[in-house]
């Protein structure tokens, strides 16, 4: 089993799995477990969502394993992360000032169209 777990009792239980952090566990292959207490879950897709009944599709909807930065009751965010490409075929994570950037270009979308309507 090549897995790497560090800290006391943590536990990385499956094949190239690593957890890092005291009680952290990295259950499934490829899993990572960051921090005291993370445990990590069964990967799972997302393949699309319906908005006002049109469905939109997502890229990377197969993952093939998870990390974890917390555990169920003891979530934690993740800050400084730097902005993500935005495009339908982007995988990368998007940060806080470009969800914000896209609101207030809804919002604005909103005002015209009431201005528009009277």
């Amino acid at each position: 089993l090549q897995a790497t777990a560090l800290g006391m009792q943590a536990n990385a239980s499956a094949a190239d799995a690593l957890a890092l952090g005291a009680n952290s566990t990295a259950g499934n292959a490829g899993d990572v477990a960051l921090g005291s207490g993370s445990v990590t879950d069964v990967a799972v897709g997302t393949p699309s969502t319906v908005i006002n009944g049109t469905t939109y599709a997502f890229q990377g909807t197969t993952p093939t394993s998870t990390v974890s930065v917390g555990a169920v009751g003891a979530e934690r965010t993740i800050t400084n992360v730097a902005a993500g490409r935005i495009s339908s075929t982007s995988t990368d994570a998007i940060n806080g000032s470009q969800l914000a950037a896209t609101n207030q270009a809804v919002d604005a979308i909103g005002t015209t169209l009431s201005t528009i309507g009277g």
